[in-house]
């Protein structure tokens, strides 16, 4: 082979994986239970529903977001009667004074409508439901449970129950 041909090869060769570059980096998915925010340098420009969809390379970007259902989970501590708040605990006071420790279970999901704007203020769920969703769980919890005296929150506990899964759907829905 010539030198021509040998560089017509190798140009042709390069140009091709280009081409292929080009082509893998404009398609892509968003699985079930996920929606996307596609954003061309930097500027979100829309949502993305769950399939298929088609970007510009190297120019947009999608970013994933899970709407499926999540948990949040508060134990009550420790069972050496140490009230010590963490992450995973959640403890109140009740209207007579006493700290009690409370398990709070909290199911949630993301509006799939709302998912651009969350991701526009947090830019994930978990930073959403850091910074806004576990403030308001333990704010609501520690709210109502000062209503309560402690026998009340041990003799009444679906009443509490309801009244906090009442203000966390007026919250949020």
């Amino acid at each position: 082979m010539d030198n021509r041909k040998i560089g017509s090869f190798v140009i042709s060769a390069i140009i091709g994986i280009f081409v292929l570059v080009l082509i893998f980096n404009s398609i892509g998915t968003i699985d079930a239970g996920e929606r996307g925010i596609k954003t061309r340098f930097g500027a979100i420009k829309g949502t993305v529903p769950q399939g298929l969809y088609f970007k510009l390379p190297f120019i947009e970007k999608v970013h994933k977001m899970d709407v499926k259902t999540r948990t949040i989970n508060y134990d009550r501590g420790g069972d050496d009667g140490d009230l010590k708040q963490t992450d995973t605990n959640l403890f109140g006071a009740s209207k007579d004074l006493q700290d009690v420790a409370i398990g709070v279970v909290v199911n949630y999901h993301i509006n799939p409508e709302k998912v651009q704007s969350i991701f526009a203020q947090y830019s994930s769920v978990e930073n959403y439901q850091a910074n806004v969703i576990e403030p308001v769980i333990r704010e609501l919890v520690k709210s109502t449970s000062a209503k309560y005296t402690a026998e009340e929150l041990v003799t009444k506990r679906a009443e509490f129950s309801d009244k906090v899964n009442t203000l966390l759907n007026e919250q949020f829905i």
